[in-house]
């Protein structure tokens, strides 16, 4: 899935786009602005489930040429369960995590350090894997294990979005738990960079990129959901801005893919406004995901207590991002982003 930003410095007008949830019709306001511009965020979707499970690397540059951009964002979801372990871990106060493709690999990041400043942690088919100090379960990453060690992480599906995203010039992680702190970070970053560029027209904002891992090669309902609901979240973002101020990003959901993970978003959403609490509102979504094969698998194995975990909403206000210069999965405040070569 895509989401592309546009800026428009033809009109003199600044318009917002509220989009219909079932006809996908449009009804554009006219608004006027001070500077004569505003940054469309069109969304259109990019089938990655399949490549992803396979271990390919996402083509990138392909990508660039057709949307005819320089420049690529990845936001990774895997919200059963490896970006969820990876938020709370850091959350937990970890220095970061070191996602890694193989066994193998993760045991050799791991025992490059001492033993008291990591933890290794992961899954294979969803069980824990032998000699390690964690499996992927969020409950287990407590700030006990976690405070000022590197995470070591392997798991079957997540840490394989994770690589093939890493050509992308940022990469993002996102989960259920840090919707809201993810979309509000990147809507910060981007009126960030409009307003420092030298020339308004000569800025190229980037693709953002919605990486869902899926489960072994096929679509998982859970991430699209959570790709939904960051749409949403976006879209929430561009709209706080009224009527302080004329908004200066447009939202726009113009393919199928986009649209039907943005629906089925809403349809869950309009279902938790209904309860009291934000704990129904939560266990709402619970049951919601035992519907998909990942929830029903975690089932299985008698990981009840982890669907819930992933299902807390907003639960963990932490934006994760790869650091460019380490590339580990680190804490990123919304006031200081690293700055990209």
């Amino acid at each position: 899935m895509i989401i592309e930003f546009r800026p428009d410095f033809r009109s003199s007008q600044l318009t917002t786009m509220s989009t219909h949830p079932l006809t996908n019709s449009h009804e554009v306001p006219a608004r006027s602005s001070s500077d004569g511009s505003a940054v469309a965020l069109r969304v259109r979707g990019l089938a990655t489930s399949e490549c992803v499970g396979r271990g390919t690397v996402l083509d990138l540059a392909g990508l660039q040429a057709e949307t005819k951009t320089t420049r690529v964002w990845a936001v990774v979801f895997d919200v059963l369960r490896a970006t969820t372990v990876i938020v709370r871990a850091i959350e937990s106060g970890a220095l970061g995590v070191r996602p890694c493709l193989t066994i193998d690999q993760a045991r050799a990041v791991a025992t490059a350090q001492p033993s008291s400043s990591r933890v290794l942690g992961g899954e294979r088919g969803g069980k824990a894997i032998d000699g390690f100090d964690l499996g992927n379960s969020p409950a287990e990453y407590t700030p006990e294990r976690c405070r000022g060690r590197l995470v070591v992480l392997t798991t079957t599906n997540g840490t394989r979005a994770l690589e093939a995203a890493a050509g992308a010039e940022r990469v993002f992680v996102a989960a259920f738990v840090n919707l809201a702190a993810t979309a509000r970070h990147l809507v910060a970053c981007l009126e960030r960079e409009l307003q420092a560029a030298p020339i308004r027209d000569s800025w190229a904002p980037p693709l953002l990129l919605l990486v869902p891992a899926g489960t072994d090669g096929r679509v998982s309902q859970e991430d699209v959901l959570a790709a939904g609901g960051l749409i949403a979240a976006l879209q929430d973002q561009v709209q706080a801005a009224e009527p302080a101020r004329p908004p200066r990003l447009r939202f726009t959901c113009d393919d199928d893919e986009t649209l039907l993970a943005h629906l089925a978003w809403r349809a869950v959403a309009a279902e938790r406004q209904t309860a009291a609490t934000a704990t129904d509102r939560d266990a709402i979504l619970a049951e919601r995901l035992k519907w998909g094969r990942g929830g029903r698998n975690l089932l299985d194995l008698g990981f009840g207590r982890d669907l819930e975990d992933c299902a807390r909403v907003d639960s963990l206000p932490r934006v994760v991002a790869r650091d460019p210069n380490s590339g580990l999965l680190v804490a990123e405040e919304s006031d200081s982003p690293p700055s990209v070569a």
